[in-house]
């Protein structure tokens, strides 16, 4: 009797569950907010953790947070404003931090409480008196937006809530697994997911590092059949551009024999190199720039194209 009973209160909650939520998988996992609104539904434990953290991560950087980023100058060869006083403002115009960048561009504002309304001053000096536009970037070089001249001469800019959670350290961009869970959802016919698939230098062997992120790929084109998989590698601007060519294709061929080592065949898979030739920042031949610059070029990404 008391067997039938629990039986009976199971597929009640589980009802409710269906009838609140729209559940279609069981076990699953749910992601509330304080108010009860749903924000993630899974059958993967790994997924409602990687969620989780994200969450952590989003909330963190808008309560206190280091704000980091690079200033550039220059209409097409952007150049780093070097050495030049950066402040940050609240809503009053009063100062709150001020720093100078270093030789890449680069600065910090340290343990900043960015629940506050906050913005960007860079004073007029020589170095930016022809200048109507700083660009403000990430460290990667990665360029956010524009930051203009005012009336008074110098150049200021109101930080959006999304600035913030970009310009923090703390920021990190979605998962492959939740990247494609998103795309598997839609109507779109392809996704181009980034990652870092990691490599000694100069070599083109696939490391643990790199075997962990593979086995996500693994994974998505296990469940996913009729997908098809384009792995396309790049490299920075060091070196020679046709050995950097080469190389990328090596890397790219590597991550597709270890794929159809796994079980997936090679007629779904197809291996791309692009060297160089395709940098995502202002680091081509013979332009100076920071370690955190060049890493931003070294990736591998995952297209992913449904029939």
């Amino acid at each position: 009797m008391a067997r039938r009973q629990t039986t009976s209160l199971k597929k009640g909650i589980k009802d409710e569950v269906v009838k609140a939520f729209g559940a279609d998988k069981f076990p699953s996992f749910f992601l509330v907010n304080p108010k009860g609104r749903l924000w993630l539904e899974t059958d993967s434990a790994q997924e409602l953790e990687q969620a989780f953290a994200s969450i952590c991560r989003t909330n963190a950087a808008i309560s206190t947070a280091d704000i980091s980023g690079k200033l550039l100058v220059g209409d097409n060869e952007k150049k780093p404003l070097i050495q030049h006083f950066v402040y940050l403002l609240n809503h009053k115009q009063d100062t709150l931090k001020a720093t100078k960048t270093d030789a890449f561009g680069d600065f910090t504002f340290d343990k900043v409480d960015t629940t506050e309304n906050l913005s960007i001053r860079i004073a007029q000096t020589e170095k930016v008196k022809s200048s109507p536009i700083v660009f403000l970037a990430k460290l990667t070089g990665e360029i956010i937006t524009e930051i203009r001249k005012t009336i008074k001469g110098d150049f200021e800019y109101k930080l959006l809530k999304t600035d913030i959670v970009i310009l923090s350290p703390v920021e990190e961009g979605d998962d492959i697994t939740l990247k494609y869970k998103k795309f598997e959802k839609s109507g779109l016919k392809n996704l181009s997911a980034s990652e870092n698939v990691y490599y000694e230098s100069g070599k083109y062997s696939i490391t643990l590092e790199g075997e962990l992120v593979l086995d996500k790929v693994i994974l998505i084109l296990n469940t996913s059949t009729d997908v098809k998989l384009e792995v396309i590698s790049h490299t920075d601007a060091r070196g020679d551009d046709a050995s950097n060519l080469t190389l990328s294709q090596k890397r790219s061929n590597a991550v597709i024999d270890y794929l159809s080592s796994k079980g997936i065949d090679k007629a779904r898979l197809k291996a791309i190199g692009k060297g160089e030739s395709d940098t995502k920042n202002r680091c081509l031949n013979g332009v100076d720039c920071s370690d955190k610059e060049h890493e931003f070029n070294r990736r591998t990404e995952f297209n992913f194209i449904k029939n």
